[in-house]
């Protein structure tokens, strides 16, 4: 594999972990890994695939790795391998902190526990539903009943997309897309009521 190949393999790589696709990216990385003969870089990949391993919460899976890391012979050589196996040592025994890592590949990527794209939904539903409910389109019952449940249903879809406990992740993400959606809800509700943003609805006679 031209070493210019292998170099840009790795940087997708680093931009699928960044997107929280951990299994995606460790298969990058293990496709990199036969390509690097220097000790420090071998290691440097293993770690990348170490903390994809940190991402989707197998700690067990991540430990196997750091410790092929350790047994790479002449890692320790210069500065920079040295402080490696330092970091690595540490993440072993459990010590408090970042790797560094962690700051290259982006092992958690983020806040949110959704994409953006359903956080996007929600605040256009949300800015719909506030507009419809201003202009008399649909009930107070409708309007606050129907919103939640399908936050709840975006949030199990959306949840399946992120590694995590998948119950809590289920959980918070359902309520920062209805908090969200709120939010837009009273934007959308402010423009109908002073008539900014209306829509029309035939009434029976």
């Amino acid at each position: 594999m031209p070493e210019a190949y292998s170099e840009e393999l790795e940087r997708r790589g680093i931009e699928l972990a960044k997107s929280a696709h951990y299994s995606e990216a460790r298969a990058v990385f293990e496709r990199v890994l036969p390509t690097r003969t220097v000790p420090l870089h071998r290691g440097q990949v293993l770690q990348n695939i170490m903390l994809t391993y940190l991402g989707d919460d197998r700690r067990d899976l991540a430990e196997n790795v750091a410790r092929k890391i350790l047994d790479l012979p002449g890692i320790s050589d210069n500065r920079e391998g040295a402080k490696l196996i330092a970091d690595i040592q540490a993440f072993l025994e459990g010590a408090p902190g970042t790797l560094e890592g962690t700051k290259q590949i982006g092992a958690k990527a983020g806040w949110l526990p959704l994409a953006t794209v359903w956080y996007a939904i929600s605040f256009f539903a949300g800015l719909y539903w506030g507009v419809t409910f201003g202009s008399g389109g649909i009930t107070p019952i409708r309007a606050f009943l129907f919103p939640p449940l399908v936050c709840i249903g975006m949030a199990l879809v959306g949840s399946r997309e992120k590694p995590g406990i998948y119950v809590q992740r289920v959980v918070w993400g359902a309520t920062s897309l209805y908090i969200n959606f709120l939010l837009t809800f009273g934007v959308g509700f402010a423009l109908a009521n002073a008539g900014l943003l209306r829509f029309q609805y035939l009434k029976a006679a």
